[in-house]
């Protein structure tokens, strides 16, 4: 796949495919790859939710930048709850099809939580895909 991508005349296309498909896991060959690449993909929205604002069971959940960035004490005391449900709102969008849990007013609001929840979900099944190709492989040598 390496030499594939690397040839002349391969399709620009191709290569971009292949790069990608090297970056995320190795040409399916490193699980621990796929996985590392997995949980950033749940953890880094995590902070885009808690800013864009969404809405977790009866929760909605909406920051400002400037307090957050300051990092004292309390203001992480204070949110810690919050972050937990921005963990799980995270964690429920890796999963194309669960975007019922977007509330209607993120929805038609204007915000980019669908975006970037269409966005993780996207990246969080091609991930898991490559992660469990990268076990099977592990397991069928």
């Amino acid at each position: 796949m390496h030499y594939r991508r690397k040839r002349p005349g391969t399709p620009t296309f191709e290569k971009i495919i292949l790069f990608f498909y090297n970056l995320f896991s190795r040409y399916g060959e490193s699980p621990k790859q796929a996985a590392i690449w997995l949980v950033v993909t749940w953890l880094l929205p995590v902070f885009l939710y808690m800013y864009t604002g969404f809405s977790f069971g009866t929760r909605t959940i909406r920051y400002e930048l400037k307090p957050l960035l300051s990092f004292r004490p309390e203001i992480i005391r204070e949110n810690f709850f919050d972050l937990i449900h921005s963990l799980g709102f995270a964690f429920i969008n890796l999963i194309p099809g669960y975007f019922r849990f977007l509330s209607k007013e993120n929805q038609g609001s204007g915000t980019l939580t669908p975006f970037i929840a269409l966005v993780q979900a996207v990246f969080g099944i091609i991930l898991l895909t490559l992660f469990l190709l990268a076990i099977r492989r592990r397991f069928h040598r």
